[in-house]
C-alpha cells in the first residue's frame, strides 16, 4: 500500500512538472511579441535569429511537458530538462549578479517574475526531478506515434500561430502615401521644431497608450543601442502626455528626441494603424514599417548609404 501510494506520489510530481512547462510554453506564445523583443534585448542573436529562437524555446517547452506528463522517454526527457533547467539557472544569476530586476518572461507577461523568483521556481523544479528521477512511470499506446506527432506539432505550430516577420510578405506603403505623408510632416511645424527634415531621420509615430508601441519602442531602443544611434531617432506621441514617463519605463527606451502632436496631425502623418516608423532621407520618407516588420538591416543600410 505505502509502495503504490508512493508511486502515486511520483506520478503526479511528473505531471506537475509537465502542466508547468506547458503553462510556460502557452503564456509565451500568447505573449509572443514581447517574449521575442526580449530575446532580441539579449542582444546575443539578430532580430531574425531572436523571432526563431524564442519560438524554438517555447516548441521545446511544450515537447517537455507533453513527454512528462505522457511518460515518453522519460529518461532521456529528463536528462535534458535537467540540462535546460541548469541552463535557464546560470543564466538567471548571471541576471541578478547584473543587478536586473525586470521580468525574465518565463511565464511570458502573464505572469512576471524577476530573476530572483524565476531562479527559485526552477531550483524547486531541479529538486521534483531529482525525486522523480526513480519514476518508471507507466506506458502507453502508441507512444512512437504520438511523440511523432507532438514533435511536428510543437514546432510548426508557434511558426504558423505567428510567424516571424521576416517570413511573412509586408504590404508596403504606396509611393504616393509615402509622399503626401512626407509633405505634410514637413509642413507640420511641431516636428520641424525638431528638425525631422533635416538629414536621415528615423521617425517612430508612436501613442502613449499603445502596448504595440511600447514593445515598437523597446525594439527601436535595442536598435539604437546595437549602433549607437541617437540623434538620428525622433519620437513623436499622441495623447495624454502624462503617461510618457510610464512609457519610457515600460519600453526601455532612453529619453529620445520627442514631440507631441494632437491626434488629429498624428495620424493624418502616422496613417490609420500604429507603431509607423518611417525612414526619412531630407524630409522625404523612403520606407515605412509598422511594429511587426521593424528590420535593423535595412534601417542600417539605410543610414549608411
Amino acid at each position: 500500500m505505502i509502495a503504490l501510494q508512493h508511486k502515486t506520489t511520483l506520478h503526479i510530481l511528473r505531471i506537475l512538472i509537465g502542466l508547468v512547462f506547458i503553462t510556460s510554453a502557452i503564456f509565451k506564445l500568447i505573449g509572443i511579441d514581447a517574449f521575442e523583443v526580449y530575446m532580441f534585448s539579449l542582444q546575443w542573436f539578430n532580430l531574425p535569429v531572436a523571432s526563431v529562437i524564442a519560438r524554438l524555446i517555447i516548441s521545446v517547452e511544450f515537447i517537455i511537458g507533453i513527454f512528462f506528463i505522457t511518460n515518453i522517454q522519460f529518461k532521456l526527457i529528463s536528462k535534458i530538462t535537467f540540462g535546460l533547467l541548469i541552463s535557464f539557472c546560470v543564466f538567471l544569476i548571471i541576471q541578478i549578479l547584473s543587478g536586473i530586476k525586470e521580468n525574465c518572461h518565463c511565464f511570458g507577461e502573464i505572469i512576471q517574475l524577476n530573476p530572483t523568483s524565476s531562479l527559485i521556481k526552477n531550483l524547486l523544479l531541479l529538486f521534483i526531478l531529482f525525486l522523480i528521477r526513480r519514476d518508471s512511470g507507466y506506458n502507453i499506446k502508441y507512444s512512437s506515434s504520438i511523440a511523432l506527432f507532438v514533435l511536428v506539432f510543437a514546432v510548426a505550430f508557434p511558426m504558423l500561430y505567428s510567424p516571424p516577420y521576416f517570413a511573412v510578405k509586408w504590404p508596403q506603403m504606396p509611393t504616393s502615401t509615402l509622399e503626401i505623408a512626407a509633405k505634410r510632416a514637413q509642413n507640420n511645424q511641431l516636428l520641424q521644431t525638431q528638425q525631422a527634415a533635416s538629414g536621415k531621420k528615423i521617425i517612430c509615430f508612436l501613442s502613449v497608450s499603445c502596448s504595440y508601441c511600447v514593445n515598437g519602442a523597446n525594439k527601436m531602443a535595442i536598435i539604437a543601442e546595437n549602433n549607437q544611434l541617437n540623434d538620428e531617432i525622433l519620437f513623436v506621441f499622441t495623447g495624454d502626455e502624462l503617461l510618457l514617463p510610464e512609457f519610457w519605463e515600460k519600453s526601455n527606451a532612453p529619453r529620445f528626441n520627442y514631440v507631441f502632436l494632437p491626434m488629429r496631425d498624428f495620424f493624418s502623418i502616422a496613417g490609420p494603424s500604429i507603431p509607423s516608423i518611417y525612414l526619412s532621407d531630407n524630409g522625404k520618407f523612403i520606407h515605412q514599417f509598422n511594429y511587426k516588420n521593424i528590420d535593423e538591416a535595412t534601417i542600417i543600410r539605410f543610414l549608411q548609404q
